[in-house]
């Protein structure tokens, strides 16, 4: 009886140490410089350090390792090297959690605010491709913005939410002056950076946000071999359900491995664990494709891992799509087998053209810039036909 006893107190402190301890979990920082720590007065007052000390007071992590360095962009993040990159990061820590935050360098340093959101939304696509957790936080206040400058920031501000809106925090709010653009003044350090009190309340987003949520509280495994065959023009999907019970499905494609279009949706009421399912893409872009699953059950979204296939055989097609809430361009990703001259035009829902231009699609991949400033909300068709009679078109949103 006592071998039976230590048999069991042995076998709950392994299932403890395996599931249930929350202190083995370990978080990642990447970021510029307020992430870094600066304005703080002492390294121990910065938000990164007050999160560091909160949680492991909680006794649910080990530690933050900050990989934030003053001065970088998001590009650094989505494709940098040691200590930046987070390709890199996930390689060499394989963190539980990853906290993306970049104050205002993207803006300043003229990075078209596409660029921004792609590059975010391939970080956050290597992390979550892992089976992790990523959260991103928006831009923080910044004095002395030119028009362009605050344009930027404030669309990166704009369009963090929409783009991650299960994982973002606001770190724009508690910190934004009446004026609506800078630093409020009990938070100003050098007009740049936030003092002890900014950081302060920056650390309060953070604890209020519960980013271990979903680690301690974790989905139930719902999906199961979720693969992509390419069939002749086609692409054919199939995945096993592993749980019982209703789900919902909804079939995700991108050309990045970052940005993703919802391109099927199915309801399975009465589910069975092992039920195998299947659809097909009957018209996949040429390339380079990332498919993905995104499962609701209970109300709870989870995601499948992506997987990965090159299209051959088709000439051209257009790509991404992408114009933030409230914006004015649209930016059109033309995918090519050759260079071509091109004819986009947008058209309402009634087939009535609104507006248009000429452009250039170079080999392999190239983007357009498109104004849509007179454009009211509501959905729109972009059409482009190209030089030698090919015609494409895609679905958008004026919001």
């Amino acid at each position: 009886m006592r071998r039976l006893l230590l048999t069991g107190i042995a076998s709950l402190f392994l299932l403890l140490t395996v599931w249930g301890q929350p202190f083995h979990y370990k978080i990642a920082v990447i970021g510029s410089s307020t992430a870094a720590g600066t304005g703080a007065s002492i390294p121990d007052s910065s938000w990164v350090r007050l999160t560091s000390a909160y949680l492991k007071n909680l006794q649910e992590i080990d530690t933050i390792y900050n990989f934030a360095v003053g001065g970088t962009v998001t590009g650094n993040g989505a494709f940098g090297g040691a200590d930046t990159g987070i390709s890199w990061v996930m390689t060499n820590y394989s963190p539980d959690i990853v906290i993306v935050s970049y104050a205002s360098n993207d803006a300043v340093g003229a990075v078209p605010l596409d660029t921004t959101m792609r590059n975010l939304r391939l970080i956050y696509s290597i992390v979550t491709g892992a089976g992790k957790i990523c959260w991103i936080t928006t831009p923080h206040p910044r004095d002395n913005l030119t028009v362009s400058e605050l344009a930027r920031q404030i669309g990166a501000l704009d369009s963090t939410a929409p783009e991650f809106p299960m994982r973002n925090m606001d770190f724009w709010t508690p910190l934004v002056a009446t004026n609506g653009d800078s630093i409020a003044g009990q938070y100003n350090f050098d007009g740049v950076h936030i003092n002890n009190a900014g950081h302060q309340a920056l650390f309060q987003v953070v604890k209020n946000a519960n980013i271990l949520s979903p680690l301690i509280s974790p989905l139930a495994l719902v999906l199961d071999n979720f693969t992509a065959m390419p069939q002749q023009n086609a692409v054919l999907l199939n995945w096993t359900a592993a749980a019982s019970g209703p789900l919902h499905f909804v079939v995700q494609r991108s050309t990045d491995g970052a940005s993703y279009t919802n391109i099927c949706e199915m309801d399975a009421a009465d589910n069975l664990s092992g039920t195998n399912y299947s659809w097909k893409d009957a018209n996949p872009f040429p390339g380079h494709l990332f498919y993905r699953l995104q499962t609701t059950a209970s109300g709870k979204v989870s995601y499948s891992p992506i997987v990965s296939l090159n299209i051959k055989g088709m000439d051209w097609a257009i790509g991404d799509i992408y114009l933030p809430q409230g914006g004015s361009q649209l930016t059109v990703t033309l995918q090519s087998s050759k260079n071509r001259n091109v004819t986009l035009g947008v058209f309402d829902v009634t087939g009535r053209r609104i507006t248009g231009q000429t452009g250039y699609a170079a080999a392999p991949e190239s983007r357009i810039i498109l104004s849509v400033s007179g454009l009211a909300q509501g959905q729109y068709f972009l059409r482009v036909i190209s030089d030698d009679g090919q015609l494409s078109s895609k679905a958008f949103l004026k919001w």
